[in-house]
């Protein structure tokens, strides 16, 4: 009866992540990458993508690189080209202008993710938003990620992987989340300044 309990909730877990990573990627079983069968619900791009994202973040957050990000600030411009390597590399295949494999869509991938997360961090610093650079909510999820990829390794089944990509996901999300807002409420606020500024003129 204890065994049967565990299965379902395992097979219940198993739906939920399999669901979640599902609204953030195609999930074609022609190029997912497995574990002793299982296969992983994130396709081989996508995983590079959320974990390029997010250890890019937690690389910056920890060695604390805002002066030196804003010495770069004129490089700009070669992080949104990298940014978009993933998605040319993506056309590219689309078109059949070449072939690809799973560590090419993991590597443009890994790339563009590392990019974005960049040009995100960089944002954040520069607005001062406090969500990734209190550092805290980057230290749970890595320690939260590390856990589960130990695990998949002992128990050697790809659930436990595809808990660190939800979590992982889960972040990059709340990050991006976070990063609209202000954009938003940066706007709003913007455009009674300029109507102010029409109105002294």
């Amino acid at each position: 009866m204890q065994d049967f309990i565990i299965e379902i909730d395992k097979n219940t877990l198993a739906i939920v992540i399999k669901t979640f990573l599902g609204f953030f990627c195609h999930q074609d079983k022609s190029i997912l990458l497995s574990m002793n069968g299982d296969d992983l619900q994130l396709c081989p791009r996508c995983i590079g993508l959320h974990t390029g994202f997010f250890t890019t973040i937690a690389a910056l957050v920890f060695i604390n690189q805002k002066s030196r990000l804003i010495r770069m600030k004129i490089h700009m411009i070669i992080l949104v080209l990298l940014a978009t390597v993933t998605g040319f590399h993506w056309f590219g295949v689309t078109i059949d202008m070449f072939d690809t494999s799973s560590f090419t869509r993991f590597c443009t991938g890994l790339i563009s993710g590392s990019a974005f997360g960049y040009l995100i961090y960089f944002y954040h610093t520069l607005n001062k938003i406090t969500f990734i650079r209190s550092s805290w909510p980057v230290l749970i999820i890595l320690f939260i990620t590390i856990l589960f990829f130990i695990a998949a390794f002992i128990f050697e089944g790809s659930l436990f992987l595809n808990y660190s990509l939800g979590f992982i996901v889960f972040f990059n999300i709340l990050t991006l989340f976070k990063t609209l807002v202000s954009i938003f409420q940066k706007t709003i606020t913007y455009q009674p300044q300029l109507t102010r500024m029409e109105v002294l003129k």
